[in-house]
């Protein structure tokens, strides 16, 4: 896999977790403005996860070269899937417990981490995000699942 190829899988493993810290800093700026300390806390807890989820990717592709991204790929999920859980459930249940305007915010949170969480999942769905951009990842994460 060529340098560009990593760097597009690396991008496009960050954009969920960068639209979930964009969505909870904005959630935690509005909340905050309203004295909304319940949705300030939820907001924050869920920022750290997605920093620390955003922090675990840029680690395994930091020293990844194209020759080791079955390794990188295989102990991705082992490493963020716990948090992205947590991300999917927290905000789940932060969705249940608020009221609009909250509500469609935590919805946001949601649908990004269930979309980073069907990226890394073991049966490699970055073919349906990726496939159009980036055959070449597609193909060796299909050779990854065969091997």
């Amino acid at each position: 896999m060529s340098p560009d190829m990593l760097r597009i899988l690396k991008h496009e493993l960050r954009t969920p977790a960068n639209h979930i810290i964009g969505y909870s800093e904005l959630l935690l700026e509005v909340a905050e403005d309203d004295g909304m300390q319940a949705i300030v806390a939820q907001a924050k807890e869920l920022q750290t996860y997605a920093q620390e989820v955003a922090a675990i990717i840029e680690r395994h592709f930091l020293s990844t070269n194209p020759q080791e991204i079955e390794t990188c790929c295989a102990s991705l999920w082992a490493d963020i899937g716990p948090t992205v859980e947590r991300l999917i459930q927290r905000s789940r249940s932060f969705r249940e417990q608020s009221s609009s305007p909250w509500a469609q915010d935590f919805d946001r949170i949601n649908v990004a981490a269930q979309r980073l969480a069907k990226m890394i999942s073991t049966d490699y769905g970055l073919d349906e995000v990726v496939g159009g951009r980036a055959g070449d990842i597609v193909a060796f994460l299909h050779s990854l699942r065969a091997g």
